[in-house]
């Protein structure tokens, strides 16, 4: 059985069309860049959380650290939504 099989699966089981998945739109994917180039010229990089499961120490956010030690500036516990970032960078 493929991936393919599984979700399909699982959205006829749920009522859906199709199973959501792992998509991100193509408005996150924009808003991320724009903030990436915005950190870049700053000496400062963009982190997402890769965890699946939230927890204490990492809750499935942002993290802003420096680019040339890693050291963090924002969001230690990967707690910063998109908008907080946008926040931070553009204001």
């Amino acid at each position: 059985m493929t991936k393919k099989d599984l979700e399909k699966g699982l959205a006829d089981a749920f009522g859906l069309e199709e199973w959501p998945g792992e998509k991100v739109s193509n408005s996150t994917k924009s808003r991320e860049q724009r903030i990436r180039r915005a950190l870049a010229k700053d000496f400062c990089k963009l982190v997402k959380s890769r965890a699946r499961n939230w927890s204490a120490d990492n809750q499935l956010g942002y993290m802003i650290v420096s680019a040339d030690n890693n050291v963090i500036q924002y969001g230690e516990h990967f707690e910063l939504t998109l908008e907080d970032v946008e926040r931070i960078v553009f204001e």
